[in-house]
């Protein structure tokens, strides 16, 4: 299903652009 993949991929996207925000700080 391509509804339950695009989530997913959107959560990981979101989840490495926190982790690099956070590194920074």
């Amino acid at each position: 299903r391509v509804l339950d993949t695009i989530p997913y991929e959107v959560m990981t996207s979101v989840s490495g652009r926190v982790k690099r925000i956070y590194s920074k700080e």
